[in-house]
């Protein structure tokens, strides 16, 4: 856990990219269901936070930052502008 926290916080996922490859490749359905099809329900969840008044928080998990079919990614496919700070 700390490699990926620590590359994480230098702006590195490749150990976050492997993983998921890993978890796609061996577990298909279950990367179906517990990584892109949460990654996609954020999307409306964003879309709410965004039109709501006051300010918002989102923790999630690292491995949904990372990959091909990540939130950001996800956020990028609806049009949101997405920035590492």
């Amino acid at each position: 856990i700390d490699r990926f926290f620590s590359r994480w916080e230098n702006g590195d996922i490749s150990l976050a990219d492997k993983e998921l490859h890993r978890i796609k490749t061996a577990y298909p359905a279950m990367y179906q269901r517990m990584v892109l099809q949460r990654n996609q329900d954020w999307v409306p969840r964003f879309k709410t936070m965004l039109t709501a008044e006051g300010t918002a928080m989102v923790v999630m998990g690292y491995l949904h930052v990372a990959g091909p079919d990540s939130v950001i990614v996800q956020l990028e496919k609806a049009g949101y502008k997405v920035r590492r700070i």
